[in-house]
C-alpha cells in the first residue's frame, strides 16, 4: 500500500489455513469506518471458504484419478513373476501416477536383519542402499521393524533420520506387507518440508498394498516354479496351479474370484464338487457364495438356489459346527466325516452323496494377516486319501484366493468411500463446483446452483473465474497460485 493512505487489510483463509490476504486501498481524503473494514473481513472469509471448496475438490479429482490408475496398475503388476521388475515398475509408477520424483523400494532380507535396495527413481538412491534394522537409524530401518507406515513432515526434527546427497526435509514411507509380514518398505522423500498431503499418504499406502501382493505372487511363483522343475512331469498340478493363481488374482470382481477359487480348487484336487462359505458383511456367520459340482445340471440347480438367496449361513456362534469350528481355527480340516451313521443327513449331502458318491467333506480356512474371510470347503469320493502334495498345493492355492479377495475388499470400501463423497457433495448445504485442470467446470451441486443463480447444468462447461467478481478475480487467481 502506498505510505500516507487509508487502506484495509483482512486474512484470507480457512479455520487454520492461510491463503493470502485482501487489500484496499481507500480513495484520497477517506477515512474508512468500522462498516468498511467488516464488509472487506466478510469478503476475505467468503474468498477463504471458496479457496477450500476449490482445494478440497481438486484433492478429490486427485484421489480419484489415482486410485483408477493404481487399480489398472495392480493388475498388470499381478502378471510380474520377477521381484526386482516388481521393484522398477511400483517406483515408475509413483514416480508417473503420483508424482514422487525420489522413490525407492526397499526387499527386507529373508533374516530379517536390513534393507536392501529394490529399484530407486533416481538410479542411484540419496542415501544408502542398505539400512541395518539393529542400528536403530533410519525411518525406513523403523517402518520396518514396526511394520506402521511413518510421516515426518520436517526430517530436521527426527532423529532417525539419515541424511543424504539431496537437502531432502520431508520423507513418507509405508511398509509393504503380506498376511502380517513386512517385506520391505516403500519411501518417498522431498526437499520441501510438509511435502506430503493426506492424499499422498493414502495413495502411497495403496500402491505398496499392490506391490506387497504382487510381490507374494512372485515369491510364490518362483517357488512353485522350482519345485515343478525339479520334480518334473510327475507335478503337472504345479503349473495348473501357477495358472490358476495368475487367473484369480487378475479377476476383477469378488465373484469372479469366488468362483476362480472353487473351480480351481476342484481342478488341482479333482474333487467331484467344492464350495466357498465367506464371513457375512455383520461378521456373525458364514454364507455359502459360490459351488461348483462336476454334474452340470446338478451345478447349474445349485447355483440358481443360491442366486434365489437360498444360501447355507451358518452362524459363528453355533461353535459345534464342523465349518464354524474350521473358520476360527488355525488348522484345515483334512479328514472329516460330517455323517456319522444314523445320524441325519442335509438334503445337499444326500444328492451329493447318492448323485456323485460323495463321502466326506474337508474344509480350510482362508484368511489374510489376521483377517478371517471364510471357508474353502470339497467334498470328497469314497475312500479318498490326502496326500502330501494335495495339502501343500491347497493350502498355497488358499492363501493367494485369500490375498486376491482381501484386495477386491478394499478396493469396494474405497468405492463405497468415493459414492458416499459424491452423495454428501450433493447433499451439502454449501456451494460446491468441481473443476478440471484447465479451470472448466465438471460439476456442481445444487447449493452452488442456487448461490449463482443457474442450473447446476447451465454451470457445467463454465470456467469458474466466471463465477468470482470482476474486482476479486486477480486476487483469487494469485492466492491460487501460491498453493
Amino acid at each position: 500500500m502506498p505510505p500516507g493512505e487509508a487502506s484495509l487489510v483482512a486474512k484470507i483463509a480457512h479455520e487454520d489455513k492461510v491463503y493470502g490476504v485482501l487489500g484496499v486501498v481507500a480513495a484520497a481524503g477517506v477515512t474508512p469506518d468500522p462498516e468498511d473494514l467488516s464488509l472487506i473481513e466478510e469478503v476475505a472469509q467468503d474468498l477463504g471458504h471458496a479457496l477450500h471448496s476449490l482445494q478440497l475438490a481438486r484433492e478429490k479429482d486427485q484421489l480419484q484419478a489415482r486410485l483408477s490408475a493404481i487399480g489398472a496398475f495392480g493388475r498388470e503388476l499381478t502378471l510380474i513373476h520377477d521381484p526386482a521388475e516388481v521393484a522398477l515398475r511400483v517406483v515408475r509408477a509413483a514416480q508417473q501416477v503420483l508424482g514422487f520424483d525420489d522413490c525407492g523400494l526397499f526387499f527386507l532380507d529373508e533374516g530379517g536383519e536390513k534393507l536392501v535396495l529394490g529399484a530407486h527413481t533416481l538410479g542411484n538412491p540419496p542415501g544408502p542402499r542398505e539400512f541395518s534394522l539393529a542400528t536403530g537409524k533410519g525411518v525406513m530401518a523403523r517402518v520396518a521393524r514396526t511394520g506402521e507406515a511413518s510421516y515426518v513432515p520436517d526430517t530436521r526434527k527426527d532423529p532417525d533420520f539419515i541424511r543424504g546427497t539431496r537437502p531432502n526435509l520431508s520423507e513418507l514411507c509405508v511398509p509393504l506387507k503380506s498376511r502380517g509380514k513386512v517385506l520391505g518398505v516403500l519411501n518417498v522423500e522431498s526437499q520441501k518440508v510438509d511435502a506430503f498431503s493426506p492424499t499422498d499418504r493414502i495413495t502411497l499406502g495403496l500402491l505398496a498394498d499392490v506391490a506387497a501382493i504382487a510381490l507374494e505372487n512372485a515369491r510364490l511363483f518362483t517357488e512353485l516354479k522350482e519345485k515343478a522343475d525339479q520334480l518334473g512331469q510327475a507335478n503337472r498340478r504345479l503349473w495348473l496351479l501357477v495358472e490358476l493363481v495368475g487367473r484369480t488374482t487378475a479377476a476383477e470382481s469378488e465373484q469372479e474370484v469366488l468362483r476362480g477359487v472353487v473351480q480351481g480348487a476342484r481342478q488341482l484336487l479333482g474333487a467331484p464338487a467344492a464350495a466357498l462359505f465367506a464371513l457375512t458383511p455383520d461378521g456373525k456367520a458364514i454364507s455359502q457364495e459360490a459351488v461348483t459340482i462336476v454334474d452340470e445340471e446338478l451345478e447349474a440347480q445349485m447355483r440358481q438356489v443360491l442366486d434365489r438367496g437360498g444360501r447355507a449361513v451358518i452362524p459363528l456362534e453355533n461353535d459345534a459346527h464342523w465349518l464354524v469350528r474350521v473358520f476360527l481355527g488355525d488348522e484345515p480340516n483334512w479328514c472329516y466325516r460330517p455323517q456319522l451313521e444314523g445320524a441325519p443327513r442335509s438334503r445337499m449331502y444326500s444328492v451329493l452323496n447318492e448323485v456323485l458318491g460323495i463321502e466326506a467333506m474337508a474344509g480350510i480356512p482362508l484368511r489374510a494377516g489376521r483377517e478371517r474371510l471364510g471357508v474353502l470347503v470339497f467334498a470328497l469320493l469314497r475312500g479318498h486319501r490326502w496326500t502330501e502334495e494335495d495339502k501343500e498345493l491347497l493350502l498355497a492355492f488358499a492363501d493367494q484366493a485369500a490375498l486376491a479377495l482381501a484386495k477386491l475388499r478394499n478396493l469396494e470400501e474405497l468405492r463405497s468411500l468415493k459414492e458416499f463423497n459424491e452423495r454428501l457433495i450433493r447433499s451439502m448445504t454449501e456451494g460446491v463446483a468441481l473443476n478440471d485442470p484447465e479451470g472448466v467446470i465438471i460439476y456442481a451441486n445444487p447449493a452452488f446452483g442456487e448461490l449463482v443463480g443457474l442450473r447446476p447444468e447451465q454451470i457445467v462447461g463454465r470456467h469458474w473465474t466466471e463465477f468470482v467478481p470482476q474486482e476479486h478475480r486477480q486476487q483469487v487467481m494469485e492466492a491460487l497460485t501460491r498453493l
